[in-house]
């Protein structure tokens, strides 16, 4: 079996890029509340954001197995 760790290393970065994202979505739709704006379409790609991250995650409990496995002595 291959290396996982790069693997679940960049899964880790991606997830971390994801959470940023999501903190300045959060601000802009804060700001544009303030502003007296519509945040619809903003609070909409905040939403698939959070919908994203969540598929994220499920893939990097999955990268997290694999390396369990991986590290595994063979019988």
């Amino acid at each position: 079996m291959h290396d996982p760790r790069e693997h679940f290393a960049l899964a880790n970065r991606h997830m971390l890029e994801a959470d940023e994202r999501i903190a300045a979505q959060r601000q802009l739709i804060e700001r544009q509340r303030q502003a007296g704006h519509d945040t619809g379409q903003s609070e909409d790609v905040l939403r698939l954001l959070l919908e994203t991250r969540e598929l994220m995650l499920a893939h990097q409990k999955l990268l997290e197995r694999e390396m369990a496995e991986w590290r595994m002595p063979s019988p």
